[in-house]
């Protein structure tokens, strides 16, 4: 039986809740009518988007994580985890559509704090493979944003 990483399937949990379906509460009844407070230019821009970056700027915050992680060393276990941290917590702030991306890559990034560390070999093909998934993807969105994503290490 394969021992499973401590780090890794914690890590696994947000990227599991956050794919996860949802399903609006219902509204409360009320007895007058309610006028609705939105606009459509408010609805179009909030579609698709859960957090507080536009996806022009979660795609170059990818960038300068990436960088960031290039720029490690393999054996820096502290600076790995906050980098791992770091992806985690931007994964709140993106655009719904980038989130795949950021959970699937602090996964990535906390197998490699866990090698670091002496405990496994890295992250496993099936976590780059996700990644790889949610990378292409999330391309095809930053292109018209203006933004090329990079991905340096994997």
């Amino acid at each position: 039986m394969k021992k499973t990483n401590l780090w890794t399937t914690l890590a696994l949990m947000p990227l599991l809740a956050a794919c996860a379906p949802t399903v609006p509460a219902p509204a409360p009844a009320t007895s007058a009518p309610a006028e609705s407070a939105t606009t459509p230019a408010d609805e179009a821009s909030s579609s698709g988007s859960s957090g507080s970056l536009s996806m022009k700027e979660g795609c170059e915050k990818f960038n300068a994580l990436d960088e960031k992680l290039a720029a490690l060393q393999p054996t820096d276990k502290k600076g790995l985890l906050d980098l791992w941290g770091e992806f985690d917590q931007a994964s709140d702030a993106v655009p719904y559509d980038l989130q795949g991306l950021y959970k699937s890559m602090s996964i990535v990034v906390l197998g490699y704090q866990g090698k670091a560390a002496g405990q496994g070999g890295g992250p496993s093909k099936q976590d780059k493979d996700l990644v790889s998934e949610h990378f292409l993807r999330a391309s095809g969105l930053c292109t018209p944003e203006g933004v090329t994503l990079t991905l340096k290490v994997l």
